[in-house]
């Protein structure tokens, strides 16, 4: 539990004004020259929002090849007016939208039952 309590704790920890940010990165410079590559700290809160929205996409991830294990398709979808989102959500300013999923069974007709297509001639040429 220490891990979680102090380690964890300090790495997103960035102080006021971001000044433990600052000694961290040093500190950082150091240990590289000592000891080689190492994982990097979090200095700014845009490091921290990163890190959180590549888990969040992970887990999204995993939660849509669950979908497909219990016979059920799913969509990401991205493109879409994350502010008008929040709003239905009723979501603060703080909060960030990763993704949409949508999730729902399969049509045994699927999406596109009747497809209409051009002739490949007039889109293809070879040279």
């Amino acid at each position: 539990t220490d891990y979680y309590t102090k380690v964890v704790t300090a790495d997103f920890l960035r102080g006021p004004i971001n000044a433990i940010s600052v000694v961290k990165w040093g500190a950082t410079q150091v240990a590289r020259r000592v000891k080689g590559p190492i994982k990097s700290p979090y200095y700014t809160f845009e490091d921290v929002k990163n890190w959180a929205t590549n888990n969040t996409a992970l887990a999204a991830e995993n939660l849509m090849l669950a979908l497909r294990a219990h016979g059920f398709d799913s969509c990401p979808m991205g493109g879409f007016d994350e502010p008008a989102m929040k709003k239905l959500l009723k979501l603060s300013d703080d909060h960030h939208i990763v993704m949409m999923i949508g999730a729902g069974e399969r049509s045994d007709k699927g999406i596109y039952h009747s497809q209409f297509r051009f002739d490949q001639k007039q889109f293809v040429h070879y040279v």
